[in-house]
């Protein structure tokens, strides 16, 4: 389990920051369990530490009063959850769900501050990824606003397929796990309407689609849509 635990850290945001660190982390934190379906938190639960995912993967999402959710992405092995609400004080800021049986590792609040305040290096690695998301929430908010379905249809589907695919011959081979109706809640939209744009990326042989993953023929030309003008 050490290992795993070590090989998930190695694909994190830590990777970079020496294996010393890495061996730290790993006997800083607790780990979780969490069977397919079962809920890790909800937005705005207290959080009682940093969590890095270490095999499965979990549905990040948002919901309103009614209920409907939108998804925003699928966190894998090595993604890192809750460093906002760490870093603020506040609670949490999505709800999380186990996609499939999944393992956590939580780093606890108080011990990952002191890290923070005691190491440099890591401090500017999380404002990092503070920064990236902040920088993809501004871009998020610009597609929906600007661009058409199928171009923040392709996008969605690189964000997925960078967050989880070690290799472009990994989205071909291994895919992206989402269905069509994960990905028509991740983008807002209704699955019939949603599912037309797949069609047509299916036919034009830039992915394929299977049971609830979506697979990435033509990795170059998906990002090719994803950055076309209109």
């Amino acid at each position: 389990m050490h290992k795993t635990v070590l090989a998930a850290l190695a694909r994190s945001v830590f990777a970079g920051l020496g294996p010393e660190l890495l061996q730290q982390l790993s006997k800083m934190g607790n780990l979780r369990t969490l069977d397919q379906g079962q809920s890790f938190q909800r937005r705005g639960d207290p959080v009682a530490g940093v969590s890095v995912v270490v095999s499965g993967a979990l549905w990040v999402s948002t919901s309103n009063h009614e209920g409907k959710r939108h998804l925003l992405f699928s966190a894998e092995a090595g993604q890192i959850l809750n460093l906002l609400p760490v870093l603020d004080g506040g609670g949490a800021i999505h709800d999380f769900d186990a996609s499939e049986h999944a393992l956590i590792l939580l780093l606890p609040k108080a011990a990952f501050l002191a890290l923070l305040q005691a190491d440099p290096n890591v401090r500017q690695a999380m404002d990092r990824v503070v920064y990236a998301r902040a920088r993809a929430l501004y871009d998020e908010f610009a597609d929906a606003m600007l661009i058409p379905l199928r171009q923040r249809c392709a996008r969605t589907l690189v964000y997925m397929m960078e967050s989880a695919c070690d290799s472009e011959q990994a989205a071909k081979n291994t895919g992206i796990r989402a269905s069509q109706a994960d990905l028509a809640e991740a983008l807002g939209y209704s699955r019939p309407i949603v599912n037309r744009e797949l069609s047509k990326l299916k036919q034009e042989n830039v992915i394929e689609i299977g049971y609830q993953r979506i697979f990435i023929q033509q990795p170059a030309r998906l990002r090719e849509i994803a950055g076309e003008r209109s």
